[in-house]
């Protein structure tokens, strides 16, 4: 018995740490690499990648190609990859979209990411209690050397939302989306978005590292 428990004993211990080791760093999302071209996604991508024409506009960015389904956690996403003013990407958004954003998917890709890069480094709970107050908004944060992994899940279900004309253009958020929701159509999102980690200005104001 004590010889099996000597045996089993540093494989326990390996287990565990493999359990909460984390990922060094990312070079991007995926086959992505921080400054690749439309070009470069079309020769990585091939016949998977879809064609936006016109683009998406975000802000300064705009996104021309897209993956219709990748999978976080057993739930399909799709991707959209921002390119910058010199057409070179800057950040990759992962979404789903009003009944598709559930809890459920939103809790997977905590699972999942949690066990390639460990604990957050940042968990964002708005409002933190009272399950039924709206708008609910959750966020985690991973800050790698390279890149850096926003996990959000937005809930406007309580109230109205709409978009205010004094208030500053969101580069999340696309042209195409800048409109009124009527209270039965109000939006949920979940959504994971990859940026460089140098990129302050992509780090958003909602949860930021201390």
């Amino acid at each position: 018995m004590r010889r099996w428990a000597r045996l089993v004993a540093p494989v326990l211990v390996l287990a565990a740490a493999g359990a909460f080791a984390r990922e060094a760093d990312v070079s991007g999302w995926g086959e992505t690499r921080w400054g690749m071209t439309n070009a470069d996604l079309d020769a990585q991508f091939g016949e998977r990648l879809r064609t936006i024409d016109p683009p998406l506009v975000y802000h300064e960015a705009t996104v021309g190609r897209s993956l219709p389904e990748t999978e976080v956690g057993g739930f399909s996403y799709r991707a959209l990859f921002q390119m910058d003013a010199q057409g070179q990407l800057q950040q990759v958004l992962l979404e789903r979209r009003n009944a598709q954003a559930t809890p459920a998917a939103f809790q997977a890709a905590v699972d999942e990411l949690r066990n390639r890069h460990g604990q957050p480094d940042r968990v964002c709970d708005t409002p933190r209690t009272g399950a039924e107050s709206s708008p609910i908004e959750r966020e985690r944060l991973w800050v790698l050397p390279t890149t850096t992994i926003h996990l959000s899940f937005l809930d406007y279900r309580g109230g109205i939302l709409y978009r205010d004309p004094q208030q500053d253009i969101d580069p999340l958020v696309s042209e195409l989306e800048s409109r009124l929701y009527a209270r039965r159509s109000l939006p949920r999102r979940l959504l994971i978005r990859y940026h460089p980690t140098d990129r302050a200005d992509l780090m958003g104001e909602g949860c930021v590292a201390p």
